[in-house]
């Protein structure tokens, strides 16, 4: 009786990571001017966020960062920034994030990643105000 249990329990098991797919997924950090600063692929259950993976990837690669899931604050040394244009205009720097080519408008840990060829890139972009506007974000060098 004990060992059918055992067989039912283990094969339970199976079956629930069988649900579970595990895929590499590429990481990349590309700095200031575009300089890649890191690049990885990375074993992760998929599905799951780009903040969650990100995380493992950076924690995996020792990357020098700040930040958690949610938000990504800094990276090598590249961190939230202002520059002031002139009176009317200044350039809010910071880390952003494409998943596939594709700039979200969600946050990282709001962010699914659904498929095994998925490339997550993580680059230092600004948010350009002028005259009173936010007139771009996310915007490259």
């Amino acid at each position: 009786m004990m060992r059918m249990g055992i067989r039912k329990i283990v094969l339970g098991l199976l079956i629930g990571f069988a649900s579970l797919s595990v895929q590499a997924v590429t990481i990349k950090v590309i700095g200031e001017k575009g300089a890649m600063l890191f690049e990885s692929k990375i074993e992760s259950q998929i599905p799951s966020d780009v903040g969650t993976v990100s995380v493992l990837a950076f924690d995996l690669g020792h990357v020098d960062y700040e930040g958690d899931s949610s938000s990504i604050s800094k990276i090598y040394n590249l961190g939230q920034n202002i520059e002031v244009v002139s009176d009317t205009e200044m350039k809010a720097h910071g880390w952003c994030f494409a998943i596939n080519g594709q700039v979200p408008e969600t946050m990282p840990d709001k962010t699914e990643v659904l498929n095994q060829d998925t490339t997550i890139e993580w680059y230092y972009a600004y948010a350009h105000y002028k005259d009173g506007d936010w007139i771009g974000q996310c915007v490259r060098d």
